[in-house]
């Protein structure tokens, strides 16, 4: 058996030191690296410079709201696309129209492109009241949004479009959920229906369809037999363009209708009248747009569509079936000078240039 002479250990144990010292003496230099670094990087924030990695995502990242009906959806595309122009990195966020508020105010979501009168009149007034939102203009477009019959109704209920008819002829909208009262068949979206039945002393049923296509797919299936219905309609919409009918007239709207039960015809319960007969279509965006993305900003208060604008590309998805993205497709084709004046604005132009100094540098 081999055995090492002191001499040979002492060397051995030498050279461990050596590599055991040399070891010590580089990490302490990577720790004393480190350590400048941190101090370093503590002095730029302590001095209020940018952060850089967060800086160009968050002033180029804009989300859109879509909900469910066809005219915010097909609009939504088109917002999307030309801001996709200038250079910013956009993303959908879906939601109804109660969960779309507080999305607004916690920076969710940034842009909607449709706020109703007849829908969203109170909630927007609170989110702007509360600086949740930004005001960013109207759609030329007057709107409304109410009980709506097809032409050949009126025949069977004389009186329409006057709403005390609907108290003598209310059984020519039976149906079996709702028997013994009429059916008024609503959309999904959220309404006073139910309170303006009940001030009024109407013998109707609300029955909600689950989304937008189970509400036009009755509606066809009964006007296709020329059957009575009534139901919830707007303008604008393919509806006005396609089938000829009527709103009912309800009573004239009124704030105090809402808010004071002793106003009108029915002094113990509100909404005893109809919604608004040309009401706005808004566009808002959350708080921080008008400064984190004035640009974008810029685009959407000039993003306007009139009523037959919208009508029509509505009933080219409802009526036609074609798909969104074909219908948006087809408006940016055919309407590029106009479109492509509102992405050319003062602040659309300075981000342009903002960004071709980016990539020069």
């Amino acid at each position: 058996m081999l055995s090492r002479t002191d001499k040979e250990l002492s060397d051995l144990e030498h050279i461990n030191y050596i590599s055991f010292t040399d070891s010590s003496i580089e990490l302490g230099h990577r720790l004393a690296i480190s350590l400048r670094i941190s101090i370093l990087l503590c002095l730029l924030l302590s001095l209020g410079l940018p952060n850089l990695s967060n800086a160009d995502n968050t002033q180029d990242k804009v989300s859109i709201l879509k909900n469910d009906w066809t005219s915010q959806l097909v609009l939504a595309e088109i917002a999307k696309h030309l801001l996709e122009q200038k250079g910013y990195h956009v993303k959908f966020v879906n939601s109804n129209i109660r969960q779309q508020w507080p999305l607004l105010k916690r920076e969710v979501a940034n842009v909607q492109i449709e706020v109703w009168e007849g829908t969203m009149a109170k909630e927007l007034e609170k989110a702007l009241k509360k600086g949740h939102v930004v005001y960013a203009g109207d759609h030329p477009v007057k709107t409304r949004e109410e009980w709506w019959y097809p032409e050949y109704v009126e025949k069977l209920c004389p009186g329409l479009p006057h709403w005390r008819a609907l108290l003598v002829c209310s059984n020519l909208f039976l149906h079996p959920a709702t028997r013994p009262k009429a059916r008024y068949l609503g959309g999904p979206w959220d309404k006073y229906d139910e309170s303006k039945i009940r001030a009024l002393g109407l013998n109707f049923q609300l029955i909600k369809s689950k989304n937008s296509d189970q509400l036009w797919k009755e509606v066809d299936r009964y006007i296709s037999r020329q059957e009575p219905i009534i139901f919830f309609n707007w303008t604008p919409n393919w509806v006005e363009a396609r089938i000829k009918g009527k709103f009912v007239e309800f009573p004239e709207y009124a704030p105090e209708c809402i808010s004071d039960p002793s106003w009108g015809i029915n002094t113990k319960y509100p909404w005893d009248c109809g919604n608004p007969k040309a009401g706005w279509l808004k566009k808002v965006v959350s708080s921080s747009i008008p400064k984190r993305a004035p640009c974008a900003f810029e685009i959407i208060q000039k993003f306007e569509f009139t009523n037959n604008m919208i009508s029509e590309l509505v009933a080219m998805v409802d009526v036609d079936k074609k798909d969104i993205v074909f219908a948006k497709s087809w408006w940016l084709e055919t309407n590029q000078k106009l479109w492509k004046n509102w992405i050319s604005g003062e602040k659309c132009q300075a981000r342009q240039a903002n960004l071709a100094v980016d990539i020069d540098s």
